[in-house]
């Protein structure tokens, strides 16, 4: 087996009925199998071994699994909510000029930011502390940022509604019309960039 190339190693060592071969988002990356030695400088208790005996050592063979994460169908199932959600959000931003529809506004920024919490803290609690959990944390709270922004832009839409400035009140949401996108394609790419 240590004159397996890499990709026969990994065959042979499968097993449906194992558990670890179960586990869903997982994949076996590389295999090293390589000779050692393992032992003590001790005699052990061991009456046989001379005094000015080296000590104790055995032969060892050891076998090294790397396994990583399928990162695709990680992150789809864990920001496809978040992605449907901030597409709920930026329907808000085109509800009617009426005064009564900027409760509905604020609420639902405020029921985006509250479910994006949520979310954050069901991805975050079964995951270790690793590099790609605080790229989704970071991903979270750009929306949870954008979701306030949505909520900001309610309330003073609001009071443009009160003063009856419709110039001012198609201006600021004609602005957060372009900039929720803008925002969006920003963090898509920083996110590409960053992580590749």
């Amino acid at each position: 087996m240590l004159e397996q190339d890499q990709a026969e190693a990994l065959r042979s060592g499968s097993d449906v009925d194992s558990s670890i071969d179960r586990l869903s988002g997982w994949q076996s990356a590389r295999l090293d199998l390589y000779k050692a030695t393992v032992g003590s400088t001790a005699a052990l208790g061991d009456p046989t071994v001379a005094q000015e005996a080296p000590g104790i050592y055995y032969g060892q063979y050891v076998a090294e699994v790397t396994i990583q994460r399928d990162l695709g169908s990680f992150l789809l199932k864990n920001l496809l909510p978040l992605v449907l959600l901030a597409l709920v959000t930026y329907v808000s931003l085109f509800f009617s000029r009426e005064k009564r529809y900027i409760g509905s506004r604020i609420s639902m920024g405020i029921t985006a930011i509250l479910s994006a919490a949520v979310l954050l803290t069901a991805v975050t609690s079964s995951l270790p502390d690793v590099e790609y959990n605080v790229a989704i944390e970071w991903g979270y709270y750009a929306f949870i940022f954008l979701a306030a922004t949505c909520v900001l832009v309610a309330l003073i839409s609001g009071r443009l509604v009160e003063k009856n400035n419709v110039v001012g009140w198609r201006n600021l949401n004609i602005a957060a019309r372009i900039y929720y996108p803008v925002f969006c394609l920003a963090v898509v790419l920083a996110y590409v960039m960053a992580y590749g």
